[in-house]
């Protein structure tokens, strides 16, 4: 499903993919991608966790490893970790705050930088059974 929606970095886009009729990916082709949600204007990392490898269903990646991150990240507040804004079991997509630096930036900026605070978003409705 292709839109034309405009991007916080790029401008206006002729054509980008949709995931999850909100979420106009504009980098990426592996597990993490890049895109802008349609709805906010704001740019997002979208992370699918794949089908387990393992013959026990507990393989990286699989609903238990999404189960454990959306847990964790629901109990995580930091300004050193970006924010859980949505996610979808069905499909096993997080979507977080895009983080505009890797951890190489951090630690190439040294120990006293401090990142901008932002505020936190109220925890997200999605409960998992």
């Amino acid at each position: 499903n292709n839109v034309s929606v405009p991007s916080p970095i790029h401008g206006p886009v002729s054509s980008m993919r949709l995931l999850l009729g909100r979420y106009a990916v504009e980098k990426g082709g592996g597990r993490i991608k890049i895109a802008t949600d349609i709805k906010t204007n704001r740019r997002v990392a979208l992370k699918t966790f794949l089908e387990p490898s393992g013959v026990d269903g507990l393989a990286p990646g699989g609903r238990d490893a999404f189960e454990q991150e959306v847990f964790n990240l629901q109990k995580l507040r930091s300004d050193y970790v970006v924010d859980l804004i949505d996610y979808h079991p069905d499909q096993r997509i997080l979507v977080t705050e895009y983080g505009e630096y890797s951890l190489r930036d951090f630690l190439a900026r040294g120990r006293d930088h401090h990142p901008p605070h932002h505020p936190h978003p109220h925890p997200h409705p999605h409960l998992l059974h």
